[in-house]
């Protein structure tokens, strides 16, 4: 299946081109002097952040349970990231594909192409500030799609704005300059219950924050399902890297012609002797050399992918007590590799593939 460039992919990937750039998410100076946060109580007994929170929450759940996927588009990304994917779609082969079908994607982890079950906020269980990690991965994410909308406004918008110059000026910068265009204003961690259609609850998170003092925005991938705050995330968030600057490399391979074959799921690791049911037509080593140029790592890792897509990703750590990260993360609805180590998390991706 021959695609051009995802443009939610070249929005959440972008970093990974990045020349001359290095993790400093234990460096204080990438993230944020601290998020603002208040204390107030309204006349409900809740702090100013608690019922802002809320509000914003509510508004999100409300626009999921109607399947409005533009809507929560919007409220997860940047203004004007609307109008840079439009960037990308005039430039599609692919006649057929829609601004519609870029907004799916962008959502997947939260959609999954399916119609949404229907989910009930009950309350709010605790508001946090957030923590140095999360400070960062909004700033890297969100900054990054805001150089490119900043680039396309300066550039005649996106009717005028030339693609292959501005991906040729999002690879020379560097993460400072990514970071300067976002400043965390105030922002949280929510724990929250939901309910769903039968009436059964869960917990929920999100993170709920404003940038340059602008409105609310909302991270919800994992609005069911909690997912650890602590020190393991780190690699989660390295995994997470990892997915991204494979698909980067995928798509690469794909426009040079290399991606033949679009229907068996395989396994390729940082070490050629894991490498699992790879298709006689792709060259693992090929791909293990382009992923050089997006992603650096000195532990081990594997991806499991399918066509020009990542399906999953670990990477291991042996320094890391807890020296394993995935992504999606390991406690994600469709994951149960919570507790497991590296190599049982191999196996268990062997076995599913068969």
């Amino acid at each position: 299946m021959k695609k051009t460039i995802a443009g939610i992919a070249a929005l959440t990937i972008a970093l990974s081109a990045f020349t001359g750039c290095t993790d400093k998410k234990n460096d204080k100076s990438t993230a944020s002097k601290g998020a603002v946060t208040t204390a107030q109580e309204n006349k409900e007994g809740k702090t100013s952040a608690e019922s802002s929170c809320e509000d914003v929450i509510r508004e999100f759940i409300q626009a999921y349970n109607d399947n409005d996927r533009e809507k929560t588009f919007t409220m997860m990304y940047p203004d004007g990231s609307i109008d840079l994917l439009n960037v990308w779609l005039k430039t599609s082969e692919d006649d057929d594909y829609t601004i519609e079908d870029y907004i799916n994607e962008a959502q997947y982890m939260i959609y999954d192409d399916n119609e949404p079950e229907k989910i009930n906020f009950k309350r709010i269980i605790s508001t946090e500030p957030l923590i140095p990690d999360e400070e960062y991965d909004i700033k890297r994410e969100y900054g990054t799609i805001q150089c490119m909308v900043d680039y396309m406004n300066e550039h005649g918008g996106p009717d005028k704005v030339e693609l292959e110059k501005l991906e040729e000026f999002m690879t020379e910068q560097s993460e400072e300059d990514v970071f300067e265009k976002t400043e965390i204003t105030e922002g949280y961690y929510v724990l929250m219950e939901l309910e769903n259609e039968n009436g059964d609850t869960d917990k929920g998170n999100a993170i709920v924050y404003r940038l340059n003092g602008g409105g609310w925005k909302i991270s919800a991938n994992d609005l069911i399902g909690t997912r650890s705050r602590g020190r393991d995330k780190r690699l989660d968030t390295s995994a997470e890297s990892l997915y991204r600057a494979v698909n980067t490399a995928l798509i690469e391979l794909d426009e040079e012609g290399y991606i033949k074959n679009d229907s068996d799921e395989f396994i390729v690791s940082s070490d050629s002797s894991k490498d699992f049911n790879v298709p006689a037509d792709f060259d693992a080593d090929l791909f293990r050399s382009c992923m050089k140029n997006y992603f650096e790592y000195e532990g081990d890792w594997f991806v499991k992918m399918q066509g020009i897509y990542a399906l999953e990703t670990a990477v291991f750590d042996s320094e890391n007590p807890q020296n394993v990260g995935t992504y999606p993360p390991s406690d994600y609805v469709d994951f149960a590799y919570e507790g497991m180590s590296y190599d049982e998390i191999y196996n268990k991706a062997c076995e599913d593939i068969g």
